[in-house]
């Protein structure tokens, strides 16, 4: 049996380009007075870089949010008065293609201004869009994920209908009446719901969002990471679970140490829901019930086979635990505790309420 070692659990012990944060004492992070002691120097240093990604990724979600309402808004007093642009609405390829580029402009724009200015300050590295440790294990690791992340969707969504109907609430996504037609209905279906969005997505968030966090641990990055995962989608019928697919993801791509699986299992999770949708809308439910069965039952031997050639291989997926300045409470405070990131979470917050219906 083979052992294979990542280096995901030395710190800052791999070559420069696959270290997924800056230096330890980046441009425009000097240390403080020379009255302080080093310890006390990297505490405050390393407060200063987090506060300044929690700045920069809240006015990315805001960017996001004000872009999208911005451009809706327009669309709606255009077509008041040029009916073409009725079609974005009323024309299902017209609907698509403008969520295509809407993921592009109003979340890849913003996230990849947010990667260059931290790749500038050099408290961000390049991004692991490269090879990855271990070819075998990433396969074998990506197959188990596939299924074990569809499947804690549909346990977290069954659990998330038990309460709704306890307290007499609906969680709305606005994709329920979303139709799909046809076969080219399912093409654009699925280049604007699952290959965009999982280029796009992973590039932002498990790139430019959870790698240059791994310098305060590899579990912090995932589980903050996956948070602005969740709230990005602005609506409790999907929060639940992309919490839940966010540090699936996140482990993903860092055991792994490439983006690239972390996108494919994306891809292929929301390509599942683009299957189902495009049979209910051409065959009914009875047809996409019988489909969801053989899809879960294919991907779930595809996972074990996957699972037990991982394990097989003893592959060690150590999760790195970072520089050891701050407790996990002063993490989460510098984050999140600043005037960017509190209105974007606001914000998201507000948007959120708006999808419960009672």
């Amino acid at each position: 049996m083979e052992n294979y070692q990542n280096p995901n659990g030395q710190f800052g012990g791999w070559e420069q380009t696959r270290v997924p944060y800056g230096v330890p004492n980046p441009q425009g992070f000097a240390p403080y007075g020379s009255g302080m002691s080093e310890e006390r120097r990297e505490e405050q240093n390393d407060k200063k870089m987090l506060g300044k990604m929690g700045k920069l990724f809240g006015l990315a979600i805001i960017f996001y949010v004000a872009c999208s309402s911005v451009f809706s808004l327009a669309i709606l007093f255009l077509s008041e008065y040029f009916p073409v642009f009725n079609l974005l609405y009323e024309n299902e390829f017209a609907n698509y293609a403008y969520s295509v580029v809407g993921s592009i402009l109003y979340i890849g724009v913003p996230f990849g201004i947010v990667c260059l200015v931290l790749q500038k300050k050099k408290i961000a590295g390049v991004l692991p869009f490269g090879t990855v440790y271990n070819g075998k294990a990433a396969v074998y690791l990506t197959m188990a994920t596939i299924p074990a992340m569809i499947l804690s969707s549909i346990v977290v969504n069954a659990i998330s209908l038990v309460i709704q109907s306890l307290l007499g609430i609906e969680f709305t996504s606005g994709l329920e009446d979303l139709q799909i037609t046809g076969v080219g209905g399912f093409v654009i279906g699925a280049i604007s719901m699952a290959i965009v969005p999982a280029i796009i997505e992973e590039f932002s968030i498990r790139g430019v969002v959870m790698q240059p966090l791994r310098r305060y641990g590899d579990g912090f990055a995932i589980v903050a990471s996956a948070f602005i995962f969740s709230i990005m989608h602005g609506n409790m019928a999907q929060i639940p679970y992309t919490v839940v697919g966010g540090i699936y993801l996140g482990y993903l791509a860092i055991a792994t140490g490439s983006i690239w699986p972390s996108i494919i299992v994306h891809l292929i999770n929301n390509m599942y829901s683009v299957i189902i949708m495009s049979v209910s809308s051409n065959l009914g439910e009875s047809a996409s019930g019988v489909v969801a069965f053989i899809m879960i039952g294919l991907l779930i031997a595809m996972g074990i086979f996957g699972a037990i050639k991982f394990f097989s291989m003893n592959y060690k997926t150590k999760l790195g635990k970072g520089v050891k300045t701050l407790k996990t409470g002063k993490k989460i405070k510098a984050l999140f505790v600043n005037v960017p990131m509190i209105i974007a979470i606001v914000i998201m917050v507000i948007i959120t309420l708006t999808s419960i219906e009672s």
